[in-house]
């Protein structure tokens, strides 16, 4: 493909057919694999999960490999918004997934794991049904 927007647009459909094909099995092994590269705590990662935030290196590093996984952030740290879309909960309305991204879309770290860590503490905390980003 000689068109960058062509092929800009391929990649983006690929990434958003990735995600929304994704089954439980490839999100436990994503899970799997992260905390294996990252060696982070398990029981840390559960603790994270249910609103118990602690900011670890390990735990950035976690929620980086996670959320490059999984399609909702790209190599360089940037929301795939495409993604998320596709991914969002059924019953999410648009205008609350809209706030989500809005409130959140910002949040840089030191590095791309900490921007992850960051963005899915911020899509837990900014949402009442406490949306977790990484499929899980």
């Amino acid at each position: 493909m000689k068109n960058p927007v062509l092929l800009l647009l391929a990649t983006a459909a690929i990434c958003v057919l990735k995600a929304a094909r994704m089954t439980q099995e490839q999100r436990d092994k994503f899970n799997t694999d992260c905390l294996a590269s990252s060696e982070a705590d398990a029981d840390a990662i559960a603790k994270i999960r249910s609103g118990n935030f602690a900011s670890d290196p390990k735990i950035h590093k976690y929620f980086g490999c996670m959320l490059r996984s999984v399609g909702v952030m790209n190599q360089e740290g940037q929301l795939q918004v495409d993604v998320l879309k596709a991914n969002a909960p059924k019953n999410m309305k648009k205008d609350e997934g809209f706030k989500l991204f809005v409130a959140c879309k910002d949040k840089k770290g030191g590095s791309v794991d900490e921007t992850a860590y960051l963005l899915y503490k911020c899509f837990w905390e900014q949402s009442p049904s406490h949306v977790k980003i990484d499929g899980y």
